[in-house]
């Protein structure tokens, strides 16, 4: 069955986005996208430097906007995409990935603005120790890494607030219509943002299940990990001072600096989760804003269920958390993604997801090739001057390519796409996406099983063949120049399961085919 689930997640994933009517938000209507790059949108402490300096360092805080060419609206939906980094700076985090100039965080920013939507990618403080001595260690030094990451989401949030009201609105948003995206470590941002949204929810923090967030006080007691006076409040809009600090100017450091403290935040209305997990799951409400989560149930590191997270730098664990398969199944049971249903959505690609999801809506199971390969959607540069962690990549996705990362990208796509627009309430015909174009009963292929060539015959003209194997690899290829009939040689192909892809003007076809 796990063979048979992976063979279709294959095929979905290389769909082709082509429609009968190109249509804003749900297709690419924009040919070419304009970055602005390194746009700063406010300072904090970092702890980075603490080891050579003995206290915190202000650093600012940028993003990369994304925006399609040539647009006129100004009113458009936001997307905040926050990168993956494992909360430790590239390369020092041994990832061939980390930072917000990553291939697939450019790519996936890229496909969102030319689908008429405006993208920020921002950066965060980083900064903790995976291989601190005890699993008590770890699980502070990491939440303190995530809380930051909260504070600086909320930070951005009112960045773009302040600029909306009082610059103009610059970046051309509507400020009713934002979400949160996530790669990686990346989604524990907006994950737990959307669950630590007031200063209130601090309570939320020292009050977890099982005291997971309480510390030895040294005394027979415990205090709570994270503290307000010393950390920040959850919107980072206080100065926090920490005494007789060794080495720190006048013995007093500063772990958080207030920015926009005045301003309100902007909201966002939705939640995209690339293999995030929440902190501690009982901190989801019934007020939860809807998730679209993306995850490996093999997944090595963070939990696709609730179990210990592991550290994919030194490999030790660290705290119970909560992934994609639980945070849907809480969320179930207080209705928060019962709006996906409006549409009633019955595209090939919800059916996918939904044979292997439990009917928990909004969830879509994306395996890799192993534990290991846990994100599929990532490629990076095989350029070692520019990523001396190339070869660690390759050690836990030894498939990873630019190809197959598109392909998984193209079903991400087709998946959350027709869910932003219900949620955003787009008009963007979010039930007609572009899988409904796929017309199997259009294509007649045989023999099948085949041992030397394949014939294809189309109802419709054809523009291109494409044969892949069961890793997404395209391994023939055939330019059908609008033409019906084909054949196809496979003799050399190695004998198995393949998939084959005809794509013509309107539609695509995906039809299984044995070699013999």
């Amino acid at each position: 069955m796990n063979k048979k689930i992976t063979f279709l997640t294959v095929i979905l994933a290389s769909i082709v986005s082509l429609t009968n009517a190109q249509t804003r938000y749900n297709d690419e209507v924009f040919s070419s996208v304009s970055i602005q790059k390194d746009v700063v949108y406010g300072a904090n402490a970092t702890i980075l430097p603490i080891r050579q300096t003995g206290h915190a360092i202000l650093r600012p805080l940028a993003f990369d906007f994304y925006s399609p060419e040539n647009d006129e609206k100004t009113d458009r939906p936001l997307v905040v995409l926050w990168h993956t980094s494992g909360f430790v700076p590239h390369p020092i985090n041994g990832s061939a990935t980390g930072t917000r100039r990553d291939s697939a965080t450019v790519e996936i920013a890229k496909r969102w603005a030319k689908r008429g939507y405006v993208v920020a990618v921002p950066d965060y403080r980083m900064g903790w120790n995976p291989a601190a001595g005890t699993q008590p260690e770890r699980a502070e030094q990491l939440i303190l890494a995530a809380y930051r990451g909260i504070q600086d989401a909320h930070t951005f949030l009112r960045f773009m607030s302040k600029a909306y009201a009082e610059n103009n609105n610059p970046y051309g948003i509507d400020t009713s219509k934002i979400l949160m995206m996530g790669q990686g470590a990346g989604s524990y941002i907006p994950i737990n943002a959307a669950l630590l949204k007031d200063t209130s929810d601090y309570i939320k923090i020292p009050t977890a299940t099982d005291g997971k967030f309480l510390k030895d006080d040294g005394n027979g007691g415990f205090i709570p990990m994270v503290n307000e006076q010393i950390h920040g409040n959850v919107w980072g809009t206080n100065l926090t001072v920490v005494p007789n600090t060794t080495g720190a100017p006048n013995m007093l450091d500063t772990l958080n600096y207030p920015n926009h403290a005045d301003v309100q935040a902007l909201d966002f209305k939705m939640v995209v989760n690339l293999t995030g997990a929440v902190a501690d799951s009982g901190w989801i409400e019934e007020s939860t804003v809807p998730f679209v989560s993306f995850h490996s149930p093999t997944e090595g590191f963070s939990p696709y269920t609730t179990r210990i997270v592991v550290s994919s730098v030194s490999f030790d664990p660290i705290i119970t958390a909560s992934g994609g398969y639980d945070i849907h199944t809480i969320m179930k049971r207080y209705g928060n993604n019962e709006i996906y249903q409006k549409e009633k959505l019955d595209d090939e690609i919800s059916k996918i997801a939904n044979s292997k999801n439990d009917g928990l809506d909004g969830l879509y199971p994306m395996t890799g090739l192993g534990i290991m390969d846990s994100s599929p959607w990532e490629w990076w540069t095989d350029d070692t001057s520019q990523n001396p962690n190339i070869q660690a990549g390759y050690d836990d996705a030894p498939n990873a390519s630019k190809e197959r990362a598109m392909n998984y990208i193209d079903t991400i796509f087709s998946y959350v796409i027709p869910r932003v627009c219900i949620v955003l309430d787009l008009p963007c015909e979010a039930s007609g996406g572009v899988n409904n174009y796929t017309q199997n009963d259009l294509i007649k292929i045989y023999p099948n099983p085949a041992k030397t060539e394949v014939n294809i015959n189309s109802e419709k003209e054809l523009t291109s063949i494409q044969i892949l194997d069961l890793n997404g690899k395209v391994v023939a290829r055939k330019d059908a120049d609008n033409s019906r009939i084909h054949t196809i040689s496979v003799a050399n192909l190695p004998k198995g399961i393949y998939m084959i892809q005809t794509i013509g003007k309107e539609f695509t076809s995906n039809k299984k085919v044995i070699i013999e």
